[in-house]
């Protein structure tokens, strides 16, 4: 049951479209990274093992796999380097069957922040700033719109402190809403893009 509308849904997914997370101060933070009052700086540099897909790119990454939870079946990527790390990178994740994600993050680049998902009798639409959004819009093939909203209090770390609260009392090393395996895909993605892309980082030899 689709939250959105009364008996609901997008129907089965055909792609899901997340295009750049604009970066609060990213493209100062390029322009010129060895000014002190920058201070993450070392975002942009191999010697913290950073990058814009290590940082931002986790975002679309992690809504890409809660649309499909599954390792795609084939990944092709495009990156814009700063001659140590990315600085902005494109993704396509091929999951088979039809089902695919387009998505991008950058340090220096800003771009619509909105989450579009779509299937076969429609689409969401997620945003803006998908990763702290007030707003989902389901959008069905027969004109049909269903709009929910709702305020996103503070930064929103509070949902994950009340989690790991709740694991704790519990006395769980695993959350089930966000289980290890659930993690592992994304950091797969992460490594398997960066390393195809032929960035390395000093850690990687020890």
């Amino acid at each position: 049951m689709d939250p959105l509308l009364p008996g609901g849904a997008p129907g089965p997914g055909l792609d899901r479209r997340r295009p750049h997370r604009p970066p609060r101060d990213g493209p100062r933070l390029l322009r010129d990274a060895r000014r002190p009052h920058d201070w993450q700086w070392w975002k942009a540099g191999l010697k913290h093992a950073g990058g814009a897909l290590r940082d931002v790119g986790i975002y679309s990454i992690a809504m890409a796999d809660m649309v499909f939870p599954q390792m795609p079946e084939k990944m092709f990527t495009a990156m814009d380097s700063n001659g140590e790390v990315d600085k902005a990178f494109h993704m396509l994740l091929d999951y088979g069957e039809g089902r695919h994600a387009f998505l991008g993050g950058a340090f220096n680049q800003d771009a619509d922040t909105t989450v579009e998902i779509s299937g076969e009798a429609g689409r969401i639409r997620i945003g803006p700033q998908f990763w702290d959004p007030t707003t989902a819009t389901l959008i069905l093939n027969d004109g049909t719109v269903g709009s929910f909203e709702a305020a996103y209090p503070a930064t929103g770390f509070q949902f994950e402190i009340r989690a790991v609260q709740d694991c704790l009392r519990k006395g769980l090393v695993e959350c089930p809403d966000y289980p290890w395996a659930d993690m592992g895909r994304v950091t797969d993605i992460i490594e398997a893009a960066r390393r195809e892309q032929g960035i390395v980082y000093p850690a990687d030899g020890e």
